[in-house]
Formats: structure tokens, C-alpha cells, sequence
């Protein structure tokens, strides 16, 4: 019996650890560049926001910008067939969303 709890332990482990943020490594990354000019509160809020509020293909994008990847950028898009316009709108509807939520979270009373 004491087996099969181990093994059903390992198990939910691995599951957990498997169902982790594929994004983290890349939002730490974008957090830690724009702590330094905004404060580390404000960062982290804009980049989780952003992130909730785009697609795969809009982080991917975001992950362009942040490295100043551009020609990188347009060759993914052509290569993928992304439509760049509503890419566009998509990044630009989440950082108001990220404009909206973070200026709320930090204001001071």
C-alpha cells in the first residue's frame, strides 16, 4: 500500500510540474528589463496582464519586440501566415487591458 501512494505521489508530481507556465522563463525576463524604469510592482503587473491577454502567436510577437527581433519578426510572420493587423490590435487591446489594470492596482491612497 505504501508503494502505490508513493507511485500515486510521483505521479501528481510530475503532472504538476509538467501544467507549469511555458511563459515563465520569459515573463521573469521582461519583468526583470523593465523593473529598473518603472519598479519591479508595476513590471510584473504589465507583463502578467499582457500576457493573460494575448494568444500564443501575440506572445510570440511580444517576445519579438522585447529583443528587438524585428526582422526575426516578419519572416515568423510570413513564414506562419500571421495576419499582422489583427496581431496588432490583439497587443494593442492587451497593454490598454495592462494599462487599465496596473494604473488601478497602483495607485496609493
Amino acid at each position: 500500500m505504501t508503494n502505490f501512494k508513493t507511485l500515486i505521489l510521483l505521479i501528481a508530481g510530475l503532472v504538476l510540474v509538467g501544467c507549469g507556465d511555458p511563459r515563465a522563463a520569459e515573463k521573469e525576463a521582461m519583468k526583470e528589463a523593465l523593473a529598473d524604469s518603472i519598479g519591479a510592482t508595476a513590471a510584473a503587473c504589465i507583463i502578467d496582464t499582457m500576457s493573460a491577454n494575448v494568444d500564443d502567436d501575440g506572445w510570440k510577437a511580444l517576445n519579438f519586440l522585447y529583443k528587438k527581433q524585428r526582422d526575426e519578426a516578419r519572416e515568423w510572420a510570413e513564414e506562419e501566415s500571421i495576419d499582422t493587423v489583427a496581431l496588432g490590435e490583439q497587443i494593442e487591446k492587451a497593454a490598454v487591458k495592462a494599462e487599465e489594470v496596473c494604473d488601478a492596482a497602483n495607485v496609493l491612497f
